[in-house]
């Protein structure tokens, strides 16, 4: 239960919505992105520990769930960004999450901090293996 809660509010932080069991949760498959995302990184790869042995990823299968795996966040979080940087939703008046201020920073320019869309997918990526 106390592991429901810090997965709820982390993902309330990160993407200031619930993505608790039901609702946007299960409409985007979170869960199960999130269950291949663990099981990939969790896994046995031959590869790294003999980077000769590349081509075995594609007899296993585990290149193209990388790949699937891949893609469906990068969808996910395509969405998600779109929403955050939709006008409407932002003329609404609502406290800022984290994503807010990773896409203010990354739009901003800043020459201290310089932020792709690919960092910010990155960042949210590590955020989103916690929310687990």
């Amino acid at each position: 239960m106390l592991g429901l809660y810090a997965n709820d509010v982390l993902c309330r932080v990160t993407f200031g919505r619930d993505f608790s069991q039901g609702g946007d949760y299960n409409r985007h498959g979170f869960q199960k992105m999130l269950e291949d995302y663990q099981e990939l990184l969790g896994g046995f790869s031959a590869e790294d520990f003999f980077p000769s042995m590349e081509f075995l990823h594609s007899f296993t299968g585990m290149k193209s769930r990388l790949l699937d795996t891949f893609q469906r966040f990068d969808r996910f979080f395509d969405q998600v960004i779109d929403e955050h940087l939709n006008p409407d939703r932002q003329k609404e008046k609502r406290s800022k999450d984290l994503l807010d201020y990773l896409l203010d920073v990354q739009t901003s320019g800043s020459n201290e901090i310089t932020l792709t869309m690919d960092n910010v997918k990155a960042i949210i990526l590590l955020l989103q293996n916690q929310c687990h």
